[in-house]
């Protein structure tokens, strides 16, 4: 009964999910529409390029393409990216949004040489993704990203600091540093006070690992370097027009 039950609730998801799409390729003729080219690597290593297309009524993810063996080949890509456009009906795409990377500027001339009244662009949130790496670039912002890192880092390593620090941060999460890790400087800022005061705590030094001296390294740098939390500061005051506008 099970099983059928969720064989049932699949067929309506998929019917859903037709109707839905169908709904939505009937507004691009009068609206028209914008192809959005996502490139990812999955765990295994592959590259895959996720094809979506947005228009007024909303996003939706159309199909996901193995482009590995070919993703710096921009003939190949500009294929990829054209049999979809048609797949979707030329006369209705006005712009298609790829990453900035040198190959995908070659796609967006050669696409609109092929297609005059479409419009390459390049993905602002890339844009400015590349603009925080490269202000993270910079030694002094590094050393501060560098040393943020390695708080957060220590913390989310020792389950035992991990829920004290839920404790004094009212089960608040420290952004885990990624790729643009400028961002983290903020989640860590704003925490600073609760973060200080579990290293400066009872609780704290009744750790085994407070007495250790990765602990103990970690516990000077977050509570008696006014220079390191004067540095975040700096960097989350330089960047904080990016990161609203990249949120």
């Amino acid at each position: 009964m099970t099983g059928n039950l969720l064989s049932l609730f699949i067929i309506h998801m998929v019917v859903q999910k037709f109707k839905r799409l169908e709904e939505f390729r009937a507004s691009w003729a009068q609206t028209r529409c914008t192809v959005i080219s996502d490139g990812w690597t999955d765990q295994k290593g592959r590259t895959l390029i996720n094809f979506l297309v947005s228009c007024p009524k909303g996003t939706m993810f159309m199909k996901s393409v193995d482009a590995s063996s070919h993703i710096k080949d921009a003939k190949t890509l500009c294929d990829l990216l054209d049999v979809f456009i048609l797949e979707v009906v030329a006369e209705h795409v006005v712009q298609v949004i790829t990453d900035n990377a040198a190959n995908y500027v070659v796609v967006g001339s050669m696409l609109m040489k092929r297609h005059p009244t479409l419009f390459w662009t390049p993905c602002v949130t890339h844009f400015i993704d590349l603009m925080l790496e490269d202000i993270g670039k910079n030694s002094l912002v590094k050393h501060i990203v560098d040393s943020s890192k390695s708080i957060t880092k220590f913390i989310y390593n020792h389950t035992s600091v991990h829920s004290l620090m839920r404790k004094f941060t009212n089960n608040k999460e420290l952004v885990r540093p990624a790729t643009t890790s400028v961002i983290s400087l903020q989640s860590l800022l704003n925490s600073m006070w609760d973060v200080k005061r579990m290293f400066l705590s009872e609780e704290w030094c009744a750790l085994t690992i407070s007495r250790k001296p990765e602990g103990e390294a970690i516990c000077r740098l977050v509570s008696y370097q006014g220079d390191f939390w004067a540095g975040v500061q700096e960097v989350c005051t330089v960047t904080e027009l990016l990161v609203k506008v990249l949120r």
